[in-house]
């Protein structure tokens, strides 16, 4: 979990794992709770087990972890005071888009401000449709695959029962030449029929 919140950028420093291992998991309070439990164990938290971590530098193993945006360094941030209708159009604009980040892309919120406020509402009901255009489409192409995928396999379908037949054909029309042959045969006339065996 930390070192998810330093490759999201949530702590801005490195963090020393063994510290946290002995400070939460090592403490005579967790040790207790476990064995109330039933999780009581001789040796000491590992590091080493967990896959694919290698157990040689975790804070190494978690920067080149894909999309890291981890930095040394913390930005100085700004202070900014906020109170008010503004403040409160913060909240909503926030709640909004929390809900669309886990997938609730029926929210729409109202513009109740001008300025930049204003525009930042604007922008997330544009981003919001925005999102709801691209699952659409994404949906669109997803029951047109389906769609070819159906078709290809009703032809496959198809052309193995054709296939069948026409086997199915050429063997019956060597049976009857068969037939023939033997026929002729049986009444002094050559056979008519070169069969290869």
């Amino acid at each position: 979990m930390v070192s998810q919140m330093q490759r999201w950028a949530q702590l801005p420093g490195k963090v020393d794992y063994r510290e946290v291992i002995e400070s939460v998991f090592e403490t005579k309070e967790t040790n207790e709770l476990a064995e109330a439990l039933g999780f009581a164990r001789e040796d000491k938290p590992n590091l080493e087990r967990i896959y694919p971590f290698t157990g040689k530098d975790a804070f190494i193993y978690m920067s080149n972890q894909p999309y890291c945006t981890f930095q040394e360094e913390a930005k100085p941030l700004a202070k900014v005071e906020i109170s008010g209708k503004a403040s409160d159009c913060l909240s909503e604009i926030s709640r909004c888009a929390a809900a669309v980040t886990g997938g609730n892309l029926d929210e729409e919120i109202e513009i109740n401000a001008d300025g930049k406020i204003g525009q930042l509402q604007q922008l997330l009901n544009e981003m919001i449709l925005n999102l709801k255009f691209m699952r659409d489409n994404l949906t669109k192409q997803n029951e047109k695959l389906e769609e070819e995928i159906s078709e290809r396999k009703r032809n496959e379908e198809e052309m193995k029962r054709f296939n069948k037949m026409a086997v199915d054909r050429e063997l019956k029309m060597i049976e009857l030449k068969k037939e023939i042959n033997s026929l002729l045969k049986e009444s002094g006339k050559e056979p008519k029929y070169r069969i290869a065996e």
